[in-house]
């Protein structure tokens, strides 16, 4: 059965990028671009993992991000392109996995999706194409 990977990212480019990436890896994807969106939609409950920017639109503070996530128990990845101290401070705080800075690195970011979804998988990439 195929993973699902839900995107929340308000970029269109870079939302538009990791779809793909992730399609091609064989990931179902949703995307999110408005944070007054993920409080109506049930795909955050639903997903196999979670990219989150941690800059999205209509959740100003950092605090409403971490009481919002702090109980998910769905694995998660956060990026953004603020300062890489706060970064990490703040995927520490919602129990991420992962913290990954923008610009980012695409390969990195599916190496370390696919070795939280795949754990068994002796591969690094599912999908050697994938840079």
């Amino acid at each position: 059965m195929k993973k699902k990977v839900l995107i929340i990212e308000d970029d269109f480019v870079s939302q538009h990028l990791l779809r793909n990436l992730l399609a091609q890896e064989g990931y179902i994807t949703k995307s999110i671009m408005d944070g007054s969106d993920i409080l109506s939609d049930s795909s955050v409950l639903k997903s196999d993992l979670i990219l989150l920017d941690m800059m999205i639109p209509h959740l100003y503070e950092s605090a409403d991000l971490i009481n919002l996530y702090k109980d998910v128990t769905t694995p998660i990845i956060v990026m953004s392109s603020i300062d890489k101290e706060d970064g990490e401070y703040f995927a520490k705080k919602i129990d991420a996995l992962a913290f990954f800075p923008k610009p980012l690195n695409y390969l990195e970011l599916v190496l370390k999706i696919n070795s939280i979804l795949y754990p068994d998988t002796p591969m690094s990439s599912k999908n050697k194409n994938c840079a």
